[in-house]
């Protein structure tokens, strides 16, 4: 049998469950991203077993199925508004989809965890720190899952990517030049090589550029059709 005490962990997805139970789908460093029965026999855990709150997890069972012992929040959840939460919740998408289940990842989770604190922290006013802290989330997730993306030479020549060219890219393999009615997308060689380095170097004409190349990449992996971000472009579509 299975036990663990106290393990960190985040909520990323939660659903109804058979009577008054749920399952909850964890993010917690020294398991990975496990799926939890969670009995709700008390309004007080209902009311605490909310994504982006940090809290400690006591569960235990046998196979890829375990039972809730005991849930503490850690403080307030991270995410306060309704943007940023619905945010938030394309963030749990990707975790819950990109990543394998039961795969214990130090780094994804402090990723996860500093992806939360960077989006709680942004503001809206120019330059868009949310876009920043969310292309980054992207980039390293992609990294993490083994899906990064290639960006320093052109995958067909293997010449070196350079900032006054414009390129193609081709998803699991990388760049390559641009060609004149292709009727692809088109990225900066500006964009490419200012991606491989820190988030706080990246200039704000970029940040566009880099959504797409990125949304592009995700939506190959993931088949385009990410719930989170349809309700949000929807809602964005009323306003």
């Amino acid at each position: 049998m299975l036990v663990f005490e106290a393990e960190p962990a985040f909520v990323i997805h939660k659903r109804p469950y058979r009577d008054n139970s749920s399952l909850v789908q964890f993010l917690t460093p020294a398991h990975g991203r496990i799926t939890v029965v969670a009995r709700l026999s008390s309004k007080l855990i209902g009311k605490t077993l909310q994504p982006f709150i940090p809290a400690r997890l006591t569960c235990s069972g046998r196979g890829s199925l375990l039972n809730l012992r005991h849930f503490e929040p850690e403080g307030a959840g991270l995410l306060a508004d309704t943007r940023r939460r619905m945010v938030g919740m394309y963030v749990n998408e990707l975790v819950a989809r990109l990543t394998p289940s039961a795969s214990p990842s130090r780094r994804l989770f402090d990723l996860y965890r500093e992806c939360l604190q960077a989006l709680a922290a942004a503001t809206d006013a120019p330059p868009d720190e949310t876009e920043r802290a969310l292309r980054h989330f992207e980039l390293r997730l992609l990294d993490l899952t083994g899906n990064g993306l290639q960006l320093e030479h052109e995958h067909d020549t293997l010449k070196p990517v350079t900032a006054d060219e414009d390129y193609h890219y081709r998803p699991g393999d990388g760049p390559e030049r641009a060609r004149a009615a292709a009727g692809r997308a088109v990225y900066r060689g500006e964009t490419l090589i200012a991606l491989r380095g820190e988030p706080r170097q990246w200039r704000d004409e970029i940040l566009p550029e880099s959504k797409r190349l990125l949304r592009a990449v995700i939506d190959h992996h993931l088949h385009g059709n990410l719930q989170a971000r349809q309700i949000f472009d929807y809602l964005k579509h009323l306003a």
